[in-house]
Formats: structure tokens, sequence, C-alpha cells
């Protein structure tokens, strides 16, 4: 007598690890490298310098925008000194009427002008900042690397940076085990080189591979130390739950005539074929 059980579902999908995200250090501006602070395969937090451009005459050109904006600051101070003056003499009656519209008019271009010195300054200052290169992202750092003395233009590399924790297992699953996929299931990866971590899966394709008939599955596992690596072929070994089964001996089993798999039973004193579906051996 054989009574249905439930049976640990796993599937074991063979795939490779990936950087959970990667970036591109670009400069956003043009001029000659002038240092690089990084080496390949350092460790680098986000904020840290990876190189410096030469900066050439944006410190001159914020001095310049300083002065105007120190000139934009009197002549709005004056402004409002003539327009206040002219408001007290024309309540005393010692100012001609139409001289309030002259008065206003300077003190309202003296405000435009004095705006217009602070985004002057705001845009120098902004593109002496971007001769200062860091990183958007805690990582490792990969080449190529830009080299001293080199032009770099505007959106071109500096180093790339590619982000170790979290890593993500790629993977596909087979469309029969399909059913039984869903975010969040438990899964451990094991690398090539015997590193082992554990994860969740954190996507699942809705559209198989023409090819192959599989769905894309993505496994994501902390990875602190740094020590699974990108690109690393791997296998996930996935709990898909349990499903009710009977456990049977291989020698129970037997075809019909139509060579269908099943077993025979007993049944009212008859023998009774059963088809059956393998879920495991």
């Amino acid at each position: 007598k054989f009574n249905i059980q439930p049976m640990s579902l796993e599937v074991t999908l063979r795939g490779y690890t990936e950087a959970s995200n990667s970036l591109n250090v670009v400069a956003q501006t043009t001029d000659i490298v002038e240092s690089v602070d990084v080496v390949e395969g350092q460790k680098v937090e986000k904020a840290d310098l990876i190189c410096t451009l030469n900066s050439g005459t944006r410190q001159a050109s914020i001095d310049q925008a300083r002065a105007s904006l120190a000139q934009a600051q009197a002549g709005l101070s004056k402004a409002k000194l003539d327009f206040d003056t002219n408001r007290e003499l024309l309540a005393k009656g010692l100012a001609a009427e139409n001289s309030a519209e002259s008065f206003s008019a300077n003190l309202t271009a003296a405000e435009a002008g004095l705006a217009a010195a602070q985004v002057a300054l705001r845009n120098n200052e902004d593109a002496l900042a971007k001769t200062v290169i860091t990183a958007g992202l805690s990582g490792v750092v990969q080449g190529p690397i830009a080299e001293v003395g080199s032009l770099l233009n505007f959106g071109e590399t500096c180093a790339k940076i590619i982000q170790l924790d979290t890593m993500v297992f790629v993977g596909a699953i087979p469309q029969a085990r399909i059913n039984f996929a869903r975010l969040g299931m438990p899964a451990e990866i094991k690398t090539i080189n015997g590193l082992v971590a554990s994860g969740e899966v954190s996507y699942i394709a809705v559209s198989s591979d023409p090819a192959t008939r599989t769905f894309r599955v993505k496994v994501e596992f902390p990875n602190p130390d740094g020590l699974i690596f990108d690109g690393l072929t791997a296998e996930a070994r996935v709990d898909m739950g349990s499903i009710p089964a009977h456990l049977l001996p291989q020698s129970a089993l037997t075809l019909d005539s139509h060579g269908v798999l099943g077993v025979q039973a007993v049944k009212n004193g008859e023998v009774v074929f059963y088809p059956l579906e393998i879920l495991g051996d």
C-alpha cells in the first residue's frame, strides 16, 4: 500500500553569476586628465575620487563671476537707496510725479542683474566641480582606466565600477516546472569554484526562449565579501515547495498497450491501469 504524501520539489538550474549593477564613470566636461586616483581591482565607496581633469581657466571664471556678483549686489543696494529716497521726496512733494517710474525700473534692472550674476557664479562653480570625477556607487574598479595626460571628452569613461554586493544568478527553468515558480522562493547557489551562497528568486520571465523553451530566472543573493565574481559558471537549487505524490519502487512501473507509463492496481477485484507522471527519481 502506497499513501500519498508531500514531496519536496526542487529544481537545479545551470547558469552564471552576474553583477547586479555596473557603472561607467564618465566625464561631464572635456579636458586633460590630471590625475587618476584608482587602480584596477581597487574597492571604492560611493563618492570616492576616481580621477581629476585639468581645471584650466575655470577658477579664473569663478573669480570673475564673484566680482560680477559683488558689483551686482552693490548696484542693487544703490538702486534700493535711490528708490527709497525718491519715495520720501515724493511724499514731501519735492520730486516730480513721473520720477518714480524711472527709479522703479532701475531697481527692477538691478534685481535682475543680481539674479543673473548668481546664476553665472553657480554655472562656473559647477563647471569646476565637473573636473573632479567621483564614484556613483560602491564596488570594484574595472578597466579600461583613463591615462594621465590623455584628453577625456564629454561622456567618455574614466573607469568602470562593478558592484559585487548584491549579486545575481542567471539561469533558466524548464517549462515543465514554470507553474511552480514564484518570486521569493529560496535558492542555494554554488559556483564552479566551490563557493556557496543563499538567495531568493527575484525575477521570472513571462516569455520563454524560442530555442530552448525555458524561462529566464534570476536569483539575487548577498555577496558582502566580494568573493563571488561576475561571470562565474554556477548552478542554483531552487526550493519550489512540495507537491502531493506517491513514492513508488521502480519495479512497480509498467507500460500499457499504447506505451503509456503507469502502474497496475486491483480495484473491485479487477486489475486497473493508472497512468502517472514522474516528478523525480
